[in-house]
């Protein structure tokens, strides 16, 4: 009985380990961020696949936020050719996990894009709101090769530490036992 109760609490660790890993990995983990006010309201936001976002305003111009030399926001046309392939949500799917609880997604949202870019070697996600108050707001996150150590390291230390503890308690008990 003692050997089971060790490795159902190594199991709760190995899924504890494994639900933090899923947490992360997902996206659950990342914070919005406003960005600095563009030159004129904003009319539409511009899908382009990658940063930077391009929007059009109410005078009808186009701009892009370059963050190289905080330039801020350029007047620019929206480029004829993408390099990378992408997939866009509009409107933005709000069971998505950059509106989760855990987030800080502003509210009363009034136009809103997500954008998945394809990489060789993983995709980024990102998410762009403007509110009612025409402030723009920016998440993203970057899935790659890197995520591979966490997936196995998390799920594998919660084991570990599972099969401690389950261990340690089974000694506790076996101690009580034998007084």
């Amino acid at each position: 009985m003692r050997v089971v109760k060790i490795i159902a609490v190594g199991i709760i660790g190995f899924f504890l380990g494994y639900s933090l890993w899923r947490f992360d990995h997902d996206g659950y983990s990342q914070k919005w961020e406003r960005l600095p006010t563009p030159p004129q309201d904003v009319s539409e936001l511009i899908p382009t696949g990658e940063p930077p976002l391009f929007i059009k305003s109410s005078d009808g111009n186009t701009y892009y936020l370059s963050y190289q030399y905080n330039e801020g926001w350029l007047q620019e046309s929206v480029p004829e050719e993408l390099i990378n392939p992408f997939e866009v949500t509009k409107p933005c799917d709000f069971s998505f996990p950059e509106f989760s609880r855990f987030s800080n997604a502003p509210e009363n949202v009034r136009d809103c894009v997500q954008e998945k870019t394809m990489y060789a070697d993983g995709y980024i996600k990102h998410a762009f709101v403007v509110d009612s108050d025409g402030n723009l707001w920016e998440w993203h996150h970057t899935i790659s090769p890197e995520d591979l150590t966490p997936m196995f390291c998390l799920p594998s230390s919660g084991l570990l530490i599972g099969l401690l503890v389950g261990f340690a308690f089974a000694s506790m008990n076996n101690v009580k036992e034998k007084a």
